[in-house]
């Protein structure tokens, strides 16, 4: 039987000698710097350094692409950056970066995010801060409302001159709830961005994607880095692809399999995802230095992802793939919405055409702009 995520490599580690157990940690440590994660890292790098007036940058991608792994490369790379501003204010901290933790009944808590920040900002007694002045009509009480930990994460952020917050499992936030309480989410971190004068990157799977179509105000605000997987119907990803596998290869530090032959199979079992590959070597190096101290066919079968695993991952993949997509307008359909010359839109169906202009036809559940819902108002004689 296929061995689950629960086969941890961490807790396999310690029964091995210590050479062995060395070997080990220093593959798990490594990390390869491949063309997918190169370029979300590039196009990040460049919204951070060149600012445009965002308040959120929304980095999207799978399960597994290794999301977690940019956001720490960035997080260093920003520290190496103001390495001099540091040295020369030893109270600079230019980046935190933290999870946004999944809570019981998806409520996200500000409070405890704010009070994780403070942490992250390394300010002392940051559960028990009180932002307000110390006065006898003052409830002592309040210090653990959503208000006064902003409050107190706003004056460390002010005085640490705080310019990057990078909030990893951020899907966490859009997860919470849907319509009105989503554009409440975002504007809080828009609200938050203002006050302190810094820029949130939320890294997170395609459970982000909504938070790009909420309402113009707040998608001009943001921009979004995609972090895709690699394509089997991609030539250059598929090449990509095959030279990942190839340096986790050298890496290795057992006899192996040729891996790069049985590129179909580590393919349908990760679905292009180099985190979820890297994971799987792990597991599997693990077992190859318990057992025959070769990663064969049969070490890759039993640490495998379960199947069922990977074909729901394929269908989140996918879902989310269009879901990104569908909140692309393309040119056309904008030209033709701004009612501009030219637009090679399809015709709405039954409407016509006036002064020669094509009407876009529009997605259902979204009303044309300028056009009110026929239920705006009553009708007939009351």
């Amino acid at each position: 039987m296929a061995r689950s995520e629960n086969y941890s490599p961490e807790s396999m580690a310690t029964d091995l000698p210590t050479a062995d157990s060395v070997k080990f940690q220093a593959f798990r440590a490594f990390r390869v710097a491949h063309p997918k994660l190169l370029e979300a890292n590039a196009r990040l790098m460049n919204l951070l350094r060149y600012p445009t007036g965002a308040n959120a940058i929304l980095v999207m991608g799978p399960t597994g692409v290794g999301k977690t792994t940019l956001a720490e490369r960035v997080t260093r790379q920003i520290e190496t950056a103001c390495a001099d501003e540091m040295r020369a204010d030893l109270g600079f901290k230019p980046v935190i970066r933290l999870p946004v933790p999944a809570r019981a009944g998806n409520q996200i808590s500000w409070r405890d995010l704010f009070v994780r920040s403070l942490d992250a900002l390394e300010e002392p007694g940051a559960d028990r801060k009180d932002p307000f002045v110390r006065q006898a009509n003052i409830d002592r009480t309040q210090f653990k409302s959503v208000d006064a930990a902003r409050r107190a994460f706003e004056i460390a952020a002010d005085h640490r001159h705080l310019r990057f917050i990078v909030l990893d499992e951020a899907q966490h936030l859009a997860s919470t709830a849907a319509g009105a309480t989503l554009v409440q989410q975002l504007d809080l971190v828009k609200s938050l961005s203002d006050a302190i004068e810094a820029t949130f990157v939320l890294v997170g799977t395609y459970g982000l994607a909504p938070m790009l179509d909420l309402n113009a105000q707040l998608g001009r605000r943001c921009e979004d880095v995609q972090f895709g997987r690699y394509r089997a119907d991609n030539s250059v990803d598929w090449q990509a692809f095959a030279s990942v596998v190839n340096t986790f290869q050298g890496r290795l530090p057992v006899e192996a399999v040729t891996l790069v032959d049985l590129l179909d199979y580590l393919y349908a079992a990760t679905a292009g995802c180099v985190g979820v590959l890297k994971r799987w070597l792990d597991r599997a190096l693990i077992d190859a230095m318990l057992g025959t101290g070769e990663v064969d066919l049969a070490c890759l079968d039993r640490t495998r992802t379960r199947q069922a695993a990977v074909a729901q991952a394929a269908v989140e993949i996918i879902d989310g793939e269009r879901t990104v997509a569908d909140c692309r307008l393309g040119d056309d359909e904008v030209r033709a919405l701004l009612g501009m010359p030219g637009a090679g839109a399809a015709p709405v169906e039954g409407v016509g055409d006036k002064g020669g202009r094509t009407k876009v036809a529009k997605k259902p559940g979204r009303p044309q702009p300028g056009r009110r819902k026929p239920t705006a108002d009553r009708v007939g004689v009351g």
